[in-house]
């Protein structure tokens, strides 16, 4: 009898050492689950470590080329435009074969103030001061004096020197890429049927092919392209120079 009264309570035990065994390994096996983790990119992992390289060897790049980013075949013209837009002083030679002899033309410009000298048969012609706010050029010819003569002149007159820097990229048509120089540049199709091979680093043309007012066809490179150093002193009209106001087009 004592055996048979406790048989249900023996049956009930052990039932609840089963569903009590059940319930410790459902939590374990809770417990001994991988838990998937999400790294996102550039918090941890080795993923954030190749994001801080990049942007280090960027900001090393930017260092060394003066903040300008190159993103050579892949740029755009709105990179070009960005690249043009750091530019706050410039140099540049140019020859132009002309038939009856070769011109070489110097530019500086800074502030919105641009000076051209230009050579012939190793005679240096007059001296071009242009002002791009006051719509003004002074011109002077060191051989004849120190007296000097400012005009008025327009903006939209095609005799104006190039402007590398007033060039509108967005409205021209990227046509090829090519180096030169070791430089890759876009090649743009302007509206005027002019031709810029644009450095995708400085976004300043380091070669153009243009047609002059007599219809003759030249292809010019920009050399010894300088970027930012312009001093002021290079662009100034030499002191003790007396300019004389000749108002619009000399009248």
């Amino acid at each position: 009898m004592m055996h048979s009264r406790f048989r249900p309570f023996l049956f009930l035990l052990i039932g609840a050492l089963l569903l009590f065994c059940a319930g410790c390994a459902k939590e374990d096996d809770g417990v001994g689950e991988v838990q998937p983790v999400i790294i996102e990119p550039g918090i941890g992992g080795d993923g954030g470590q190749v994001q801080e390289e990049e942007e280090e060897q960027t900001a090393e790049e930017e260092a060394e080329t003066g903040g300008f980013v190159d993103y050579g075949a892949a740029a755009t013209l709105e990179d070009l435009t960005a690249a043009q837009s750091k530019v706050e002083s410039y140099y540049f030679r140019q020859t132009i074969p002309y038939v009856d002899g070769n011109v070489e033309i110097q530019v500086w410009f800074k502030d919105n103030q641009m000076k051209c000298v230009s050579t012939m048969a190793g005679m240096t012609g007059s001296e071009m001061y242009y002002d791009f706010n006051e719509n003004t050029v002074i011109s002077y010819t060191p051989s004849e004096g120190n007296s000097a003569v400012m005009m008025e002149f327009s903006p939209s007159d095609p005799d104006l020197p190039d402007q590398p820097k007033a060039e509108d990229y967005l409205s021209c048509t990227v046509t090829d890429t090519e180096e030169i120089n070791g430089q890759v540049c876009k090649v743009l199709q302007t509206g005027t049927g002019d031709q810029l091979w644009v450095s995708t680093l400085y976004g300043m043309p380091l070669q153009v092919a243009f047609t002059d007012s007599l219809g003759d066809r030249y292809t010019v490179a920009y050399e010894d392209l300088r970027i930012n150093d312009i001093s002021d002193e290079e662009i100034a009209l030499p002191d003790g120079v007396i300019v004389y106001d000749m108002g619009a087009s000399g009248l």
